[in-house]
């Protein structure tokens, strides 16, 4: 079997895919040549020729391009200009509504070989995403005869407040919460029957009726670690930049777990 390299993505983030034995790096910006948008075609010439193990940095767009955007509310100063120059170049568009970025050759490959694609990591263009749905399209295209679009903004309030106000972050653990109510199940139908946002199935409830909701008399282990000190190494404006923010974010939360971890090992018992 060989490696093979062939990626076309749609999606408002750059990708960074790879494989085990990564030979070469390279870098396929969102740029009019690089993107076909709305169809599949084998006659497409590559834009870019790899090696099997290369590693690949591809930015990509959204389905439908600036048209969800502005929909959902995106101001204009808060779109990338190279969305922008993408949408006001590449006129030539087939009946499906994604950019894609490539084709991407892969030097030796012949027909009938496996590709495998490893996903590194995820970058953002911008912070923020689009979700939403219109009429005549998607996975139900015949229920909603109308469009509505959702922006999403990819804040991590802890970390952004930390760094706006230059202060440090101590990781806090909290031991016991968990096992205050363990919940085996959430039916659907339950909870719309009773008009609940879900309805609890616990090891006591409902079985024991009303008695079955109270908490059970855990108790709580709270532990503190190490000042975390951001802002001596990133100022307010860091808050601007997603990956950073994600970045900081992951290494507060992988702290976090191992305080848990060992509170967990050293707690005798849920009552104790």
């Amino acid at each position: 079997m060989k490696t093979l390299t062939f990626v076309t993505l749609a999606w408002v983030l750059p990708t960074v895919l790879a494989f085990p034995q990564t030979s070469a790096f390279h870098e396929l910006k969102l740029l009019p040549e690089n993107v076909h948008w709305g169809y599949y075609d084998a006659a497409v010439k590559p834009v870019l020729r790899v090696a099997s193990g290369d590693t690949i940095r591809v930015e990509t767009m959204v389905a439908r391009g600036l048209l969800r955007l502005r929909a959902a509310g995106v101001a204009e100063d808060e779109i990338p200009n190279a969305l922008k120059v993408v949408e006001r170049t590449v006129t030539e568009r087939g009946p499906g509504a994604h950019p894609l970025t490539g084709p991407i050759w892969i030097e030796g490959a012949e027909p009938g070989d496996v590709l495998e694609v490893k996903v590194l990591g995820i970058e953002f263009l911008h912070p923020y995403g689009v979700t939403g749905f219109i009429p005549n399209s998607g996975t139900l295209p015949d229920d909603f005869p109308y469009a509505r679009f959702k922006l999403v903004r990819f804040n991590v309030g802890f970390i952004e407040l930390a760094l706006l106000n230059q202060a440090p972050l101590v990781p806090t653990a909290v031991i016991g919460g968990e096992e205050q109510m363990p919940i085996l199940a959430k039916p659907k139908f339950l909870a719309k029957a009773f008009g609940l946002p879900y309805f609890p199935i616990t090891p006591t409830f409902p079985w024991l009726g009303p008695l079955g909701g109270l908490p059970y008399p855990t108790k709580y282990h709270i532990r503190f670690g190490e000042p975390l000190h951001f802002h001596k190494e990133y100022g307010p404006d860091a808050v601007t930049h997603p990956d950073v923010v994600r970045k900081l974010a992951d290494e507060v939360q992988e702290i976090i777990q191992e305080m848990l971890n060992e509170g967990l090992k050293e707690r005798k018992g849920i009552f104790t």
